[in-house]
């Protein structure tokens, strides 16, 4: 059981005993310092500071440019102030955040198809979900007088989810870090992020297409091959049209499908397939402006909903001439651990470095087989 001590922010040890007390918590630093240190929602509303905020503030560290009252953020070296050692107690911390916040704020990848499970640390290991979601349990119809209802059977698998650390490693230098404005800093952190986000896609697809191992989804997702959908001749995506397209979407029910993953030359084909050009169907295949969709290319106005775009290219995982589909409520969660490593950290804060190393340690599971769907250009 830790002990937490409510303290003013300027009273606060900055120690490296916090990172070694967030552990054992099951917390990052920033939850522990808020513990700590406490935000009122006003506070909150009036500063925009949480506790690890007040901290930064406290040793006069700005991270982003505000030119119209002349503030502008702080080169690196503010974390490593011989005048305020405990300064560098906050670095591990603001590299993790930073990472954090760009990988959730981004989110072009998992978010469109995926429910996301975070923890932190010294967490017993991820579980996959055993979910009952056979057709004669979802059947609909009025239930006769006395008999029993249908069951919908919810508990945990017997396998924990494989997880994998796809860590990376920031060629950084501890006087890089020193001389560069914290504001470009973030820019650099978010395209690690980046890189974190398309990792993460290629293990995700990978799940999805083959099953978590977990016994119960281990055949992954359906496969439709064109020809199931009535295309003949000849083989490829580019044969694909509106018709065989909507048949598919169709064997997703009760599911739909939100995001179509592929190749870019597959989802070219995809998003250019024949439509009919003497029905009101017609109008389902008009672009609409990026603005009203976030940036992010869709079809409009289709029977089942918008479909998000989404450009894999490693055809190891997935083949060409293959689009997967998923509905991104249902399809498969994803389970995080959002530590640094003690010893990362610890060296993070006492030495010198060159390389500095992001744990990122996470594991997929499926959900629902039946909100998954690979479609196959076999004709």
């Amino acid at each position: 059981m830790i002990t937490i001590e409510k303290q003013a922010a300027s009273e606060i040890a900055l120690s490296g005993m916090l990172y070694d007390k967030a552990h054992q918590a099951g917390m990052t630093l920033s939850a522990i310092l808020e513990q700590i240190n406490p935000t009122s929602p006003k506070e909150f509303a009036d500063t925009g500071l949480d506790a690890f905020g007040r901290q930064l503030q406290r040793c006069g560290i700005v991270l982003k440019n505000d030119p119209a009252n002349g503030i502008y953020a702080s080169q690196g070296k503010l974390f490593f102030q011989s005048n305020v050692p405990e300064s560098r107690i906050l670095f591990p911390e603001y590299i993790n955040r930073r990472i954090n916040a760009a990988l959730i704020a981004r989110g072009d990848f998992l978010d469109q198809y995926i429910v996301s499970e975070w923890q932190y640390a010294q967490v017993p290991a991820f579980r996959s979900l055993y979910l009952d979601d056979t057709a004669l349990g979802r059947k609909l119809g009025r239930r006769a007088e006395g008999a029993a209802p249908r069951i919908f059977k919810a508990s945990w698998s017997e396998k924990h989810v494989h997880t994998e650390d796809l860590a990376l490693e920031v060629d950084m230098s501890y006087e890089f870090i020193q001389e560069v404005s914290l504001n470009i800093l973030d820019v650099l952190l978010t395209r690690v992020a980046m890189q974190r986000s398309l990792d993460e896609l290629a293990e995700a697809v990978y799940v999805i297409k083959n099953g978590d191992g977990s016994g119960k989804e281990s055949s992954g997702a359906y496969v439709d091959n064109l020809s199931d959908m009535g295309v003949t001749t000849p083989e490829g995506m580019e044969s694909l049209q509106f018709k065989p397209y909507i048949k598919w979407q169709s064997q997703f029910y009760p599911y739909k499908m939100t995001a179509a993953i592929g190749a870019i030359e597959d989802l070219v084909d995809f998003y250019t397939m024949t439509t009919p050009t003497d029905t009101t169907y017609a109008l389902m295949n008009t672009f609409i402006e990026a603005s009203a969709v976030g940036g992010k290319p869709v079809f409009a106005d289709s029977p089942f909903g918008p479909v998000v775009l989404v450009p894999f290219a490693d055809s190891d995982i997935l083949d060409a001439d293959s689009i997967l589909g998923i509905d991104k409520t249902f399809g498969i969660i994803g389970h995080r651990d959002t530590a640094i490593p003690l010893t990362e950290t610890d060296r993070m804060i006492r030495e010198k470095w060159q390389i500095f190393v992001i744990s990122n340690k996470l594991g997929f599971s499926n959900l629902f087989r039946l909100a998954t769907r690979e479609l196959n250009g076999d004709a």
